[in-house]
């Protein structure tokens, strides 16, 4: 039986479409008939007998005394409680205003349409980004090698660019580049805007693309016979309206997000501590440090 994070991970792999190796993997018809139709899972994705009755957890990557390492350094980069609180009051009270005492704008008034677009060197290769739904953030497809791939141009993103893409923009494929993925590429399928930071911070930015009614909005936009097949042309998603605080309430709200992540993050190093504590006992001369 699935468990909450077994849930999460099968809703999140459906919204992105992404493959992952022994979990899920796109496979077209004359796959599905090489095996009779049966739609058992395992058929698809391999894995090489990881899939011979409950899904069998990983071993730790690090060992113990590297995961408390990693543990006490994210520890000590996470705010106190008292700065938690003092972040809490804040956008209580600026939440608690009211939607007439922020400025209502249209996209187009802080965003500009800007590509970077490069020109595919045959003796190139070029790693590709993909955008996740849901305002969720984005991914690294792959690397391709300009010699193998049919597109004579992609865009290069930046560090603070809005990024979407154009199909079925209901889902809300779209979201703010963090500097990670600063230099990836995508197609032209993939429109790029550059951001007038003294109106609005991109995280702030990126925070509203994870909203459901800015999806919806995306979606009364699209164009297309079918929904699932609609598109979102950059000037009619420019023409979506936003309420925008000033840049004072709005990083007390991206100062929240990193709090948020920041203590997602020592739970998830202190599950490796304890997986990594756990293989030790287990296996002893084998995991001993």
């Amino acid at each position: 039986m699935l468990g909450d994070a077994g849930i999460k991970r099968v809703i999140d792999t459906f919204k992105s479409g992404e493959e992952q190796d022994g979990f899920a993997r796109w496979v077209g018809r004359e796959a599905v008939a090489n095996q009779k139709y049966h739609l058992v899972v395992r058929r698809y994705v391999g894995g090489e007998g990881r899939y011979k009755g409950a899904a069998r957890r990983q071993r730790p990557e690090l060992g113990f005394e590297e995961a408390v390492e990693v543990y006490v350094t994210v520890r000590d980069g996470r705010s106190t409680d008292a700065d938690i609180d003092a972040l809490i009051a804040a956008v209580r009270d600026i939440s608690g205003r009211g939607r007439d005492a922020w400025r209502h704008v249209a996209l187009r008034e802080i965003a500009t349409l800007a590509s970077e677009k490069v020109a595919v060197d045959p003796s190139e290769e070029y790693p590709i980004v993909g955008v996740l739904n849901a305002g969720q953030g984005l991914f690294w497809r792959e690397t391709i090698s300009g010699a193998d791939t049919t597109y004579a141009s992609l865009q290069r993103l930046r560090t603070g660019q809005l990024v979407y893409r154009k199909l079925t923009a209901w889902e809300g494929p779209i979201t703010v580049v963090p500097p990670e993925f600063d230099g990836g590429y995508v197609s032209s399928e993939f429109p790029t805007f550059t951001l007038d930071e003294d109106a609005v911070l991109p995280e702030f930015l990126a925070l509203v693309c994870r909203r459901p009614s800015f999806w919806n909005e995306m979606r009364i936009r699209s164009r297309g016979t079918a929904e699932r097949r609609g598109r979102l042309n950059p000037q009619d998603l420019l023409n979506v309206e936003i309420q925008l605080p000033d840049l004072d309430a709005q990083a007390r709200f991206v100062e929240l997000e990193r709090a948020i992540r920041r203590t997602d993050a020592e739970r998830a190093t202190l599950e490796a501590v304890g997986g990594a504590a756990l293989e030790r006992l287990l296996s002893p001369g084998e995991n001993a440090a």
